[in-house]
C-alpha cells in the first residue's frame, strides 16, 4: 500500500518537466527495442539476398496487424488503469489489466491458427511477388505461431508503463532485443537455416520477454495479473474497447498503408521493394524515439486527469509537444544528410541505395510534425475522446491519406509519386490534428 501511495503522489505532485523525461527515457528505449527485433531481421536477412529483404519489408503489414491487437488491448486496459490508480481503485485496476492479459492470448490464438491457414492465398494482396513469396511465407509461419504471447507481452509492456514503472518494461524488452541479436546471426548463418532462421530468433526472443514482463507485473507492479482477476463483464470490456479503439485503427492502417505501398511498388521490380522495407526500418526507429517521449507523458496525463488536475494534463502536452519536436528537427537533418550512407548499411546494389535514399530523404523533410499528431493522439485516448483519437490514430504518421494518394500520385509521378505520398500524408494529417487539438483545448477550458 505504501507503494502505490508513494507512486500516485509522484505523478501528481512531481514537476511535469522532470516526471515526463523520467518515464520517457525507459519508454524510449522500449520503443527502440520493439523496433530492433524487425530492424535485427531486416539486416541479418539483408546479407542473404535483395528477395529475403523485401520478403521482411512484406511480413511487416501481418506484424503490424497481431500488433494492433497487442496495442488494443494493452492500451485499453493501460489507460484506463492509470485513471483508476489516480482514484486509487486497485480492484478495478488489477481487473482490467486480467482480462487485457487473457484476451490477448485468445485472439493471438486464434491468429496464429487463421494466419497460417489462409497464408499463402494473402500474398499477393500483401503486394508480394512471385519471386518474393517463398521467403515471405517462410518467414511468416514462424512468426505466426508467437501471436498468443507477443500480443500478451505488449499487453503486458503498456500496462507497466500506464502504472509509471516504464524502467521495468525496458528491461523486459531489452532482454528479448539482446537475445535476438545474438540468435539472428547463428540460426541464420551458422545453422544456415536462412530467412526462418531470423524468424526462429525472433519468436525465441518474444517468449523470453514474455517470460520477463509477467514476472515483473507480478512482482513489482501495483496491479496484479490472475485467472480469478478474468472478469470479461460487459462495464470492463467496454472500457478496454473505448480506450483500445484509436491503437486497433491505428495499427490496422499502418498494416493497409504498407500493403498499400507494397502493392504500387511490386509494378517496380523487387529491389524497389528492399528499398521501401530498409527506409521503413530506419524511419521506424526514428518515429519509436517520438512514440517513446509521447508515451512519457501518458501516464502523467492518466492519473492526473484522474485526479482532475487539468492544468497539469494540458502543461504536460505543451511540453512533451516542444520538446520532442526540437528533437525531431536534428534527427531529421541527419537523416538527409547521411540518408545514403544509412541505406548502404543494408544492402549495396545502386538502384536500392538510390530509390532509398530518395524515400528517406522525403520522409525526413516533414517528420518534424509527428511529435504533435502522437502527443494529441495519446492524450485523446488517455482522457476517453475515443472517436477524435481512433481519427487522428488512423491518419496519425499520414496513414489515413497515405492509402488514398499512394494510388493516385503514382500515375501521374511514377515511383517518386509513391515516395512522395507518405510526406504529403503527414502534412494533412498534422492539418487535421491542429483542428481537433484546438477544439479539445477550449474544451478542457
Amino acid at each position: 500500500m505504501e507503494k502505490e501511495i508513494d507512486k500516485y503522489e509522484e505523478m501528481i505532485n512531481t514537476p511535469l518537466e522532470k516526471l515526463i523525461l523520467k518515464l520517457s527515457v525507459p519508454a524510449i528505449f522500449s520503443m527502440i527495442i520493439i523496433t530492433l527485433y524487425q530492424s535485427a531481421d531486416t539486416f541479418f536477412v539483408s546479407k542473404i539476398n535483395a528477395k529475403a529483404t523485401a520478403a521482411v519489408g512484406i511480413a511487416t503489414s501481418v506484424i503490424a496487424f497481431i500488433e494492433a491487437i497487442g496495442f488494443f488491448l494493452g492500451q485499453g486496459s493501460g489507460n484506463n488503469i492509470s485513471k483508476f490508480l489516480g482514484k486509487k481503485d486497485h480492484e478495478a485496476s488489477s481487473i482490467l489489466a486480467s482480462v487485457g492479459f487473457f484476451s490477448a492470448l485468445i485472439v493471438g490464438l486464434i491468429i496464429a491458427v487463421v494466419g497460417n491457414l489462409i497464408l499463402p492465398s494473402i500474398m499477393p494482396i500483401l503486394g508480394s511477388t512471385d519471386t518474393i513469396t517463398p521467403y515471405a511465407i517462410s518467414y511468416l509461419r514462424i512468426i505466426l505461431l508467437s501471436s498468443p504471447y507477443y500480443c500478451a507481452a505488449l499487453v503486458l509492456n503498456v500496462i507497466l508503463r500506464f502504472q509509471g514503472f516504464p524502467k521495468l518494461a525496458m528491461y523486459g524488452l531489452s532482454s528479448g532485443a539482446i537475445l535476438n541479436i545474438i540468435l539472428d546471426p547463428i540460426f541464420i548463418f551458422v545453422l544456415d537455416l536462412g530467412i526462418a532462421g531470423a524468424a526462429i530468433a525472433t519468436i525465441i526472443s518474444q517468449f523470453l520477454v514474455f517470460i520477463v514482463l509477467l514476472y515483473f507485473i507480478n512482482k513489482k507492479g501495483l496491479v496484479k495479473i490472475s485467472i480469478k482477476n478474468f472478469k470479461p463483464s460487459s462495464k470492463y470490456l467496454y472500457l478496454i474497447f473505448n480506450g483500445g479503439i484509436p491503437s486497433l485503427f491505428r495499427q490496422m492502417f499502418i498494416s493497409l498503408a504498407i500493403v498499400s505501398v507494397n502493392t504500387s511498388l511490386k509494378l517496380y521490380g523487387d529491389n524497389a521493394l528492399a528499398a521501401y522495407a530498409i527506409v521503413n526500418q530506419i524511419t521506424k526507429l526514428t518515429t519509436s524515439v517520438v512514440v517513446g517521449l509521447c508515451q512519457g507523458y501518458q501516464p502523467v496525463c492518466g492519473y492526473n486527469f484522474g485526479a482532475r488536475k487539468i492544468d497539469r494534463v494540458k502543461k504536460g502536452f505543451i511540453f512533451i509537444v516542444k520538446f520532442s519536436s526540437i528533437l525531431l528537427v536534428f534527427v531529421s537533418i541527419l537523416q538527409i544528410i547521411f540518408a545514403k550512407n544509412l541505406i548502404g548499411i543494408f544492402r549495396h546494389e545502386e538502384e536500392i541505395i538510390r530509390l532509398g535514399t530518395l524515400a528517406l530523404i522525403l520522409q525526413s523533410l516533414v517528420f518534424y510534425l509527428t511529435p504533435f499528431i502522437t502527443a494529441s493522439n495519446m492524450m485523446l485516448q488517455t482522457i476517453g475522446y475515443a472517436f477524435s483519437a481512433t481519427l487522428i490514430g488512423i491518419s496519425r504518421n499520414g496513414m489515413l491519406f497515405l492509402v488514398i494518394l499512394v494510388k493516385i500520385l503514382p500515375k501521374y509521378l511514377g515511383i517518386t509519386g509513391v515516395f512522395l505520398s507518405s510526406p504529403l500524408a503527414i502534412i494533412l494529417s498534422f492539418m487535421l490534428t491542429l483542428v481537433i487539438q484546438l477544439d479539445l483545448f477550449r474544451k478542457l477550458d
